[in-house]
């Protein structure tokens, strides 16, 4: 293991061109993509760097600028990063100082991590890209240390709607799934990861103290031909139990993209369409269909409204995710800890220290043979309680939840008895 870094280095530098950092971030963030400065009044996201120092404490959340100056930082390991243990950075912009999903506008790329890969892995990802085509071929694999992420950059930015985070999340789970496999990695534990996951920046430091490296290996992409690559009912089973709206939609998806079947490019044409639909109804049929609705959230400005649950569920998740916590999930089902917490009005003090309680027990579950970057880190617990509160975690369905830990979906979660805030 600790050999990887250096071998997938040679093959890359003997088979691709390496892009040195501040090139890469200028062509996955091209000039006008961000605000010029915080008095800027573009209505325009802007970049986050998360640093760790070497002292490990962590840093507050960095803005990045059009001029990427904090980037240049980095890459020199001068002024606040000076001495950084790591710098993560998605090729994600937000609103504001927080890195939260409610605050996502615009996704650059598709960023993918693999575990375990060395040389041969490479070679074998990109002759599946290249050849069988069962995905897409990277613009760029990024060598972080004992993996590498695989982006793909997007040929034009997609806004952050709700419809279309969830899409793009729906279509990094699935490409993840054909992308990490045993010819590319040497890790059977998948892990799946939202897309607006941060990542080593390139020109910061790896786990082990060497440099982030990236290298370009293909061209930039659009989402649709990302959706070629996998097949119609593979993407539409996948999506068609998220809400009953989207349950009769995706019946009838599946119907015409069998029926399409042998013209694969009006069914995806249709698929994509459904992906960049950004509202389902209008504002004016929404009117007329939820005139409460409407009136709470349109006219009132009322914040969205969530079912809260009593404290048991909480209690549920904390002794079923000891008892069924596999190595390559234990992230997820902290992060599940917090959704609870956050549904179930549980302070975050007590969360907090909850999840400080399980970190020894879950880094037990390391292999004994693994090297220091399969342990389970501080960094983990710390970006999972950084998610406490938020909208998102409300949206987490039991079949998510089932999906991201592989655990057994919890109780059904019977609204009557339960409260709905926001109203």
């Amino acid at each position: 293991m600790a050999n990887f870094y250096i071998e997938k280095i040679r093959y890359l530098d003997e088979n691709y061109e390496f892009v040195p950092p501040d090139e890469f971030y200028r062509a996955l963030f091209p000039v006008g993509s961000f605000q010029t400065s915080k008095d800027d009044e573009a209505r325009k996201g802007n970049g986050i760097l998360i640093c760790k120092k070497a002292n490990d404490k962590m840093m507050p959340p960095q803005i990045v600028y059009d001029d990427h100056a904090e980037i240049r930082k980095v890459i020199n390991n001068e002024g606040y990063y000076k001495d950084h243990k790591f710098v993560f950075m998605a090729p994600v912009s937000y609103a504001g100082k927080r890195r939260l999903n409610d605050n996502a506008r615009t996704a650059y790329a598709m960023a993918i991590d693999t575990d375990k890969v060395d040389a041969g892995n490479i070679r074998n990802l990109m002759h599946i890209a290249t050849n069988i085509k069962a995905f897409p071929v990277p613009t760029y694999l990024v060598v972080s240390g004992a993996g590498i992420h695989v982006y793909y950059v997007f040929d034009e930015p997609v806004q952050l709607f709700e419809d279309k985070y969830e899409a793009l999340d729906t279509l990094k789970s699935l490409i993840t799934t054909r992308l990490w496999n045993k010819y590319t990695s040497k890790d059977p534990n998948v892990q799946y990861q939202p897309i607006t996951q941060a990542y080593r920046m390139p020109g910061s430091k790896t786990k082990k103290g060497s440099i982030v490296r990236a290298y370009k290996t293909g061209n930039v992409i659009s989402v649709e031909d990302i959706i070629s690559c996998l097949s119609a009912d593979e993407f539409a089973e996948y999506r068609a139990n998220k809400n009953m709206r989207a349950r009769n939609k995706y019946a009838q998806m599946r119907k015409k993209l069998r029926e399409y079947w042998e013209h694969p490019n009006k069914a995806f044409d249709e698929l994509s369409a459904l992906c960049y639909d950004m509202e389902h109804v209008t504002i004016e049929e929404a009117k007329a269909m939820y005139p409460k609705w409407y009136q709470r959230r349109v006219i009132e400005g009322q914040p969205r409204g969530h079912y809260t649950s009593g404290k048991h569920l909480y209690e549920w998740w904390k002794k079923r995710m000891l008892s069924g916590v596999t190595y390559g999930h234990r992230y997820h089902c902290i992060l599940v800890l917090v959704c609870y917490a956050t549904r179930c009005n549980i302070p975050f003090e007590v969360v907090e220290k909850d999840a400080w309680d399980m970190f020894e027990y879950l880094d037990g579950l390391t292999p004994p043979d693994a090297d220091e970057r399969e342990h389970f880190h501080r960094e983990d617990v710390e970006q999972a309680l950084s998610l406490y509160g938020s909208d998102e975690l409300y949206r987490y369905s039991n079949k998510k939840i089932s999906f991201l830990t592989k655990i057994e979906k919890p109780p059904e979660n019977k609204r009557s008895g339960y409260n709905k805030n926001g109203k």
